[in-house]
């Protein structure tokens, strides 16, 4: 089933409540990290306080899950057995569907980072003060070079302008040479 995501559209309005938002930053902050399982999370009163916040309005909150968000982000799995007291969301499962990814990144304004862009950019950024341009010239294009990591890369390059133009300095010494 696919979640008819349209990249052009606004991001709904109820993704306004911070409750929501939350709920669905913790799925996109798993996206972001290594993983081999499904993304999953238990509805209970630790991890998704807001639906068992009865001073408000949980059923309305529950409603909003069960209309925008089951179907097209998450499928859900009911607990059995439940008590007649308890919600009848209390202890479900939410899991995040495959393809309801780009949808997520979007409302939240959370792009995917490729790994080792993002090694790249933190490189360039210890390094920044040994170039003229702060490291921009490099931060619009990723050399790569078999056998190097970014690391080593950027402290390559910076070594040579210093070598060049100055003392070589170590990221955050101070001025204390290198070697």
């Amino acid at each position: 089933m696919s979640t008819g995501f349209d990249p052009s559209s606004n991001p709904p309005r109820w993704l306004e409540e911070a409750w929501l938002r939350e709920l669905l930053l913790w799925f996109v902050q798993r996206l972001d990290e290594p993983r081999s399982r499904a993304i999953t999370r238990r509805i209970t009163e630790r991890t998704v306080p807001a639906l068992f916040d009865f001073t408000e309005d949980v059923d309305g909150r529950w409603q909003t899950i069960e209309q925008e968000l089951i179907g097209t982000v998450f499928t859900v799995v009911f607990e059995r057995g439940l008590q007649p007291y308890q919600q009848p969301y209390d202890n479900a499962q939410l899991r995040l569907r495959p393809d309801s990814e780009g949808t997520l990144r979007h409302w939240l304004n959370r792009p995917r980072i490729d790994p080792a862009q993002a090694q790249w950019l933190a490189a360039i950024e210890e390094y920044a003060e040994h170039f003229v341009d702060q490291g921009q010239a490099l931060q619009r294009q990723r050399l790569q070079l078999p056998g190097y990591s970014s690391e080593q890369l950027v402290a390559g390059l910076a070594a040579t302008i210093e070598t060049h133009h100055g003392t070589p300095v170590a990221p955050g010494d101070g001025g204390n040479r290198l070697g």
